[in-house]
């Protein structure tokens, strides 16, 4: 029988807590650290902290590295509720003196049909950039006309 302190392999333990436990235990224990230990130093001599099949601001994602604030969850939900407000028969009429025929399809497929920036690029044989740029210019005229109505 061995004892171990279990504060060295569960993260949760912040005091020394020493238990017995049988050798096999122990062993499949300190074989486990061994193992994550292992892969966390491949990790970072390979430099493989993201994998490239995130798609759209990957770049974004690896240097933040957390989820989506409060406020964006919030402007994404203020930008879908203006959309519907734009897209019904009524606010169809009054949104095509807003915006563009292109940014309307572009704002369409990028909030109704959740497709991302390069989706929408690769469909319409452009570059992503000026869809993100037309989405935004196409967000900020709907504020525009919604704040003066």
């Amino acid at each position: 029988m061995k004892i171990i302190n279990l504060k060295d392999y569960y993260p949760y333990y912040k005091e020394d807590s020493f238990i017995e436990v049988s050798d096999e235990i122990a062993e499949r224990l300190e074989s486990d650290n061994h193992a994550d230990e292992a892969h966390r130093i491949r990790t970072l001599r390979h430099k493989a902290y993201y994998s490239l099949d995130l798609g759209d601001q990957i770049e974004k994602a690896t240097i933040t590295n957390h989820a989506p604030s409060a406020d964006d969850v919030y402007e994404h939900q203020e930008n879908l509720r203006m959309l519907r407000n734009v897209f019904d028969d009524v606010g169809q009429k009054a949104a095509k003196g807003v915006l563009t025929e292109k940014q309307m399809r572009r704002l369409s497929m990028f909030y109704y049909d959740g497709m991302s920036f390069t989706d929408i690029a690769a469909k319409e044989n452009c570059d992503w950039s000026s869809v993100r740029d037309t989405i935004e210019r196409g967000m900020k005229r709907l504020r525009e006309y919604f704040e003066k109505n």
